[in-house]
């Protein structure tokens, strides 16, 4: 571990706190429906 490991970088924070209202419909939708989203949130992610 650097000196760097225990400093928390603020933006860090936002992210979560961003993510927060999408991860409360994920769940409250049916698992199918929840699985597909998350694929297809990862596949825009991962492509160029």
């Amino acid at each position: 571990m650097g000196a760097a490991a225990g400093h928390r970088d603020r933006r860090g924070a936002e992210l979560p706190d961003a993510q927060a209202p999408l991860i409360a419909l994920i769940e409250t939708l049916p698992a199918p429906i929840a699985e597909r989203l998350l694929v297809e949130l990862l596949g825009r992610l991962v492509e160029p």
